[in-house]
């Protein structure tokens, strides 16, 4: 929809960095904006694009940012450029919804950050950042059950409905010692996967579905090693088949979870 008069008509949308010279095929733009492009400053360049300014901010932005129909699209679109730009090099990411009112204040942006994005693209070439999950079926009784014959020594010595009782009283220690478990166990699976990472770190704990709890840490691995991780997560996964915890590898993704913050604050607002 049209911006309200009085107010600025667009904005410039930021989905990244990459190094000036490279040429990735970029997706096709959403029918309210404009082409998708670069601005190349030095030895970057930004992929940008025109929006709607009143469509991120102002009075409208909320109703709009709520909006599954509206926002999932926009969301996707992002991580399409993103992924079409690691296609051809290393990129830094921006976060989605990274705007600036005016050309001059991101070109200002990057000339201040050029050196430290430059060489973050550099020791990102060659590199793909991969998930590696662990999830417990917190919801289910057999679950739990199984955390609390772990937990407690006497409940098999427990009739069922004693059982039953202690489930619902105590739920909430069975739910914080899997998580602790889950936490705990991570570690150990990351070992037989070091020798093909480049780096890996914890990722902060997902907003899930309450019967769920995630333990997430983002693994850096050279590109070519994809086949070897998802066969080593695979082995590991069927290892621990039996227990409550479920292993998952998944990737390749962009590589925000190693981008550096620039100036105590990453690109993602309005300029």
């Amino acid at each position: 929809m049209p911006c309200p008069e009085g107010g600025a008509q667009t904005a410039i949308y930021v989905f990244g960095f990459i190094a000036a010279g490279a040429m990735p095929e970029l997706p096709q733009p959403m029918a309210d904006d404009g082409r998708i492009g670069l601005l190349a400053h030095g030895r970057i360049a930004a992929l940008i694009t025109q929006v709607p300014a009143c469509d991120y901010t102002g009075p409208g932005s909320a109703q709009n940012l709520a909006d599954p129909e509206w926002l999932m699209p926009r969301i996707c679109r992002h991580e399409a450029v993103v992924e079409a730009a690691m296609a051809a090099g290393p990129v830094f990411p921006a976060r989605f919804a990274t705007l600036y009112a005016r050309l001059g204040s991101l070109t200002g942006f990057m000339a201040e950050h050029e050196d430290a994005i430059s060489t973050y693209l550099g020791q990102m070439a060659g590199q793909q950042e991969w998930a590696l999950t662990l999830t417990a079926a917190l919801g289910d009784p057999v679950e739990l059950a199984a955390i609390a014959a772990e937990l407690w020594p006497e409940w098999a010595d427990l009739k069922p409905g004693l059982r039953y009782l202690r489930l619902r009283r105590d739920r909430p220690v069975l739910l914080a010692a899997a998580r602790e478990r889950a936490a705990a166990a991570m570690p150990a699976l990351i070992a037989p996967l070091a020798p093909h990472l480049t780096a890996h770190r914890p990722l902060p704990r997902a907003a899930i579905q309450p019967e769920h709890h995630v333990e997430a840490h983002a693994l850096l691995a050279r590109t070519g090693q994809g086949a070897i991780l998802q066969g080593a997560v695979q082995a590991l996964a069927a290892a621990h088949a039996t227990g409550p915890l479920r292993i998952a590898i998944t990737g390749p993704w962009p590589p925000y979870s190693f981008r550096p913050s620039i100036g105590g604050n990453s690109p993602c607002a309005a300029q």
